[in-house]
């Protein structure tokens, strides 16, 4: 989990799980190439069609400060995955990336913290999301022009 601080309008708080996509995905490039590497929307991180990974973005507040915190939920299939999903899963040894955890959490960690300072909160969201449609598939790709 990654905990941040945020000063933006409750509104733009939910783009934080789309900014938390791209730096999975990122985090896991510059771990090493995966093909068919991708996200779906709007939480999934894929290999394919079989998820490896979800993300779950939950805001409180901080007392006695003013303002939300955010906390960053990753949750990442590195050495094995569900068999009872009613879905394909997989996980990312399976795709030849072998991470231990503290090494993950690094990549991820780094990542993150670029991601979130381009996010700016919410006033730099127009690269965010040109940077998930990329991340995303040809699927998503030009297919909605308000998204």
């Amino acid at each position: 989990s990654f905990i941040t601080a945020l000063d933006c309008p409750p509104v733009k708080e939910g783009q934080l799980s789309l900014v938390a996509g791209i730096a999975v995905i990122d985090a896991i490039r510059r771990a090493g190439d995966v093909p068919g590497l991708r996200l779906k929307w709007p939480n999934d991180i894929l290999i394919g069609t079989a998820k490896t990974g979800g993300i779950l973005v939950e805001s409180t507040s901080r007392p006695p400060r003013p303002g939300p915190i955010a906390v960053i939920g990753v949750g990442l299939n590195l050495v094995s995955a569900p068999e009872d999903l009613g879905r394909a899963a997989t996980f990312l040894a399976n795709h030849a990336l072998a991470l231990s955890p503290r090494e993950a959490l690094c990549f991820l960690a780094q990542t993150m913290s670029d991601w979130i300072g381009i996010w700016n909160n919410g006033e730099g969201f127009a690269p965010v999301r040109e940077a998930w449609l990329a991340r995303a598939g040809s699927s998503w790709v030009g297919s909605r022009s308000d998204a």
